[in-house]
């Protein structure tokens, strides 16, 4: 299994592997200093925008400025290490990248809080696992994992409280952690495979926050990797039998 930046795509699966949940939507976006007070893509139009070339990103740039018919006064950089001087000494007033990408290079920035993420974004990334082929039972134990963090973030089930929830009357909170069997028989695991999963990461929104979102280095916002019932895109299938 790869559990890494890798975007979902209909050529990758041609590959012989398939892609488990979205785990994080991602998409490229657009990193500006505080200073400029920017806040669109199009108050870029016109503007030196930093990018690495030969990627996706670039062609993303090219295609976008295009369509919405904005001057791209486009700066190719050797690597991601030439962003901060880039952008310090005003070569570029924004660098573009995944969003995911932006964040972990703003970490390593000196001074990272001079630097804000726009909210627009000009592509869809969704990123997931990747399992080979052929392995169907692997395949479900890991898509049934993601589906049970994020369902775990739903019903209110974290780490801390794992174990007062499985003295809860809520039969779904049950079935998630295995005190009503079932599930686990589904997959051919323990019936506590779940709670295992929960107790050792935490629940979706907690692995979220601890390694990409605002108590991590990379300060990223949930945006569209918010649970459904708060505006985003996160929900499992349901874990009844």
């Amino acid at each position: 299994m790869v559990s890494r930046r890798l975007t979902w795509s209909l050529r990758r699966e041609g590959l012989g592997l398939l892609f488990g949940p979205v785990m994080f939507y991602d998409g490229q976006g657009f990193m500006v200093p505080r200073q400029r007070q920017i806040q669109t893509v199009r108050q870029l139009s016109n503007r030196p925008v930093c990018v690495v070339p030969g990627a996706e990103n670039e062609f993303n740039l090219n295609t976008y400025f295009r369509l919405h018919n904005l001057t791209l006064k486009k700066v190719l950089l050797r690597s991601v290490e030439q962003v901060e001087t880039e952008l310090s000494a005003g070569r570029c007033e924004a660098f573009t990248a995944d969003v995911s990408e932006l964040g972990s290079v703003r970490s390593k920035m000196r001074d990272g809080r001079k630097f804000e993420l726009l909210s627009e974004r000009i592509s869809k990334e969704p990123l997931a696992q990747v399992v080979r082929q052929n392995d169907d039972q692997f395949f479900n134990v890991v898509r049934w994992t993601v589906f049970a963090l994020i369902a775990a973030e739903e019903l209110g089930v974290t780490s801390a409280n794992i174990e007062e929830m499985t003295r809860s009357v809520d039969p779904d909170v049950n079935r998630l952690l295995g005190v009503i069997p079932g599930n686990g028989r589904a997959l051919a695991l323990d019936e506590k495979w779940a709670y295992y999963a929960i107790k050792a990461v935490g629940n979706y929104g907690e692995a979220f926050e601890r390694n990409v979102g605002l108590r991590s280095s990379l300060q990223l916002d949930r945006g569209l990797n918010r649970l459904w019932t708060n505006g985003g895109l996160m929900y499992a299938p349901s874990l009844r039998q």
